[in-house]
């Protein structure tokens, strides 16, 4: 095989290290035809599958619309928050942040069925519940998905004399995501109600990253919220079967 020339510069970005020459998503680069971000961006939805994942036979779902933005913390880079891409390459809530944060809104009783409880001698009972995460419904996700962030908590909690700067940040603009939840036993359909309903009371905090932001609270919460997110997108209940 014939050498490649520039063989580094055809990986995608979304491989390379947060170094500079090679991707730097978080810096802005004065004068540059096209920023890395933009680049990574496009280099991801061209090759994300246009059918959304779907769950498997059991699972029952509901979809929610959230109000603003929506981000979560992949962890792969460091400097940086971009999403965690799950099947077909579409970003991804992850079942285990979905199983914590349901697990916050829990009564001890409900923690001890769903989520499981300690046994004597530190072993621990799982719960009848298993959480799949979530996925957009749809591939608007696609759209509006830089962001432009300028951190305050330099300027506001540490000293008050931080340099000020804006920085890049991929995250989904008001999606819908459709999250997926099981059982391994047979429940009634009152019994899912209840917890569609505790899962509700833990959406109203807001989920993903930022959340003190404004980031992730859905479009109609039925919980406790902390802060009033922007106007509600949809009337109504807020969540619908999917």
């Amino acid at each position: 095989m014939p050498p490649i020339p520039n063989v580094l510069n055809k990986i995608p970005l979304m491989y390379r290290a947060q170094v500079d020459g090679r991707c730097q998503l978080q810096r802005l680069h004065p004068r540059a035809d096209k920023q890395d971000a933009q680049r990574w961006v496009e280099e991801w939805i061209e090759r994300a599958y246009p059918q959304s994942p779907d769950f498997g036979p059991g699972v029952q779902t509901r979809t929610y619309k959230l109000s603003w933005r929506f981000v979560t913390n992949g962890g792969q880079d460091d400097g940086i928050i971009r999403p965690v891409v799950g099947a077909r390459g579409w970003p991804f809530y992850p079942g285990s942040s979905m199983k914590g944060l349901f697990r916050s809104a829990c009564t001890p009783q409900q923690k001890a069925r769903y989520c499981g409880r300690p046994l004597p001698g530190g072993d621990w009972a799982p719960g009848i519940l298993r959480f799949h995460g979530g996925y957009p419904v749809n591939d608007k996700w696609k759209d509006r998905l830089l962001d432009l962030v300028h951190p305050q908590q330099n300027y506001q909690v540490k000293g008050g004399d931080a340099h000020h700067a804006a920085f890049m940040m991929i995250s989904l603009y008001q999606p819908e995501l459709k999250f997926g939840i099981s059982s391994t036993e047979p429940l009634p359909p009152e019994e899912w109600e209840e917890i569609w309903r505790i899962w509700e009371r833990a959406l109203a905090k807001g989920i993903g990253s930022r959340v003190c932001a404004g980031y992730g609270h859905p479009a109609s919460i039925s919980g406790d919220e902390l802060y009033p997110p922007p106007q509600a997108l949809r009337a109504g209940h807020g969540v619908s079967n999917a």
